[in-house]
């Protein structure tokens, strides 16, 4: 039997699939679009990729639309995931799949075997704030070393704090009266 290569780079063999195998990932793509999953793991225990998803315990930062997929375009809309930037039809999608080496033809595959793999897995949707907006934000990131600093804000409150690129932990960040630095929600 002939081992199916990714469904996305179409480079190397497919390691992880979703429970109807829709689709499968080589573990590179698979770090690449769920970031928050062992995929280590969840290969070696042969787990779907929805039943990864849902069990995953990071605090990765994922897609402002989906919120399954880890995020690869920045953009003034939001923060997106490849495929829900490619829905939007976003031009930086396609350039950045391209500067991986995956063909349009390829790319477009992939979207339609990943829309027909939805919905996406149960997850507890993220908190909004009274306009829609998600209640937090991330305001800064700064490098420090080979880490990183990320100033996160909390929409609802207002109240800043201080995190690691793994945004474990939070501290608030206090200004000069002692108080919690607020910030601007209509930013």
């Amino acid at each position: 039997m002939q081992a199916e290569t990714c469904s996305f780079c179409g480079k190397a063999s497919a390691l992880i699939f979703t429970k109807a195998r829709e689709y499968g990932l080589c573990a590179q793509c698979a770090y690449l679009f769920y970031p928050q999953i062992d995929t280590q793991a969840a290969i070696q225990n042969e787990t779907a990729i929805e039943d990864a998803v849902r069990t995953a315990h990071s605090a990765a930062e994922l897609c402002k639309d989906c919120g399954v997929r880890g995020v690869q375009v920045y953009s003034e809309e939001g923060d997106l995931c490849l495929i829900c930037a490619k829905k939007r039809n976003m031009p930086r999608a396609d350039k950045i799949a391209a500067r991986m080496g995956v063909s349009a033809e390829r790319f477009e595959t992939f979207l339609q075997a990943v829309q027909q793999a939805e919905p996406a897995p149960e997850t507890e949707p993220a908190q909004q704030s009274q306009n829609g907006d998600a209640r937090f934000t991330v305001v800064e990131r700064c490098a420090v070393g080979s880490g990183e600093i990320v100033v996160v804000a909390d929409r609802t409150t207002g109240v800043q704090y201080l995190t690691n690129q793994d945004l474990s932990g939070f501290s608030p960040v206090i200004g000069q009266d002692g108080k919690p630095l607020l910030y601007n929600v209509t930013e």
